[in-house]
């Protein structure tokens, strides 16, 4: 049986989250022109680092698996 893997996204601190995107927002420049592959990337990496500090990834408990 494959082990299967999910975010969990129900204890979410959303006040917390929400501080972490404004904090990352304002180095982000706004005008489309000035973006470019690097600063995509930086984007990227930015997302994934929040999602994993605020919805990090589990594995599904035996039960778990079975119920879905």
């Amino acid at each position: 049986m494959k082990q299967r893997f999910f975010r969990g996204s129900h204890s979410v601190d959303t006040i917390e989250l929400e501080r972490d995107l404004q904090a990352m927002q304002i180095s982000l420049p706004m005008q489309c022109s000035q973006w470019n592959l690097e600063k995509v990337d930086f984007l990227v990496r930015s997302c994934k680092i929040l999602a994993d500090k605020h919805m990090p990834v589990r594995k599904y408990t035996k039960r778990e698996d079975k119920l879905n």
